[in-house]
């Protein structure tokens, strides 16, 4: 992490205002990748540390990023939405509803002959829905530890991964096909 990073994250169980974690929100939108990925590695520790301000302010941004496919953020929100969800952290029930809607829109967006033309435009989509096939797993565990149904956007994804998908993306399902 980067020393605002380090300085925000150094401060388990300490009380916060919102505005202590714009450095955190901005770095998630900054252009360069390496800010990106020490942001997304801060809102990971924030929001599992469990302060409910750094939730708040920082979960409905990563969904944000989800949902709008921002580059070059959107790996590492599918990343840390993921690892969030395996460290058992428990989503409010709107972040939920948005985090299984920015999947669907994910999938949808990422449809190799709909949106890729150019073999570069294809990595791109094989990148993001490797790291979206990874959440929409976790997020099919979540719902199953939960005794919950599993929304049909994350059906999608488990249909996806059991079709002829790329193998860096059907990989990311692990076992259940």
């Amino acid at each position: 992490h980067t020393l605002v990073f380090d300085m925000l994250a150094a401060g388990p169980g300490r009380e916060w205002d919102e505005a202590a974690f714009e450095p955190v929100v901005d770095g998630l939108y900054d252009e360069n990748l390496h800010t990106v990925i020490d942001a997304a590695e801060t809102a990971f520790d924030l929001i599992l540390g469990g302060s409910k301000e750094a939730e708040q302010a920082i979960l409905p941004e990563l969904l944000g990023i989800v949902r709008s496919r921002k580059q070059p953020a959107l790996s590492s929100a599918l990343n840390v939405l993921h690892n969030l969800l395996y460290a058992g952290v428990e989503l409010p029930e709107q972040a939920w509803r948005r985090l299984c809607r920015a999947m669907a829109e994910l999938l949808s967006a990422t449809d190799y002959e709909k949106n890729c033309g150019s073999e570069a435009q294809i990595k791109r989509c094989i990148s993001a829905r490797s790291c979206g096939a990874n959440l929409a797993f976790q997020m099919h565990l979540y719902c199953k530890r939960r005794g919950l149904e599993v929304p049909r956007e994350i059906l999608g994804w488990k249909e996806l991964c059991a079709g002829s998908e790329f193998a860096e993306v059907r990989r990311q399902w692990i076992g259940e096909l």
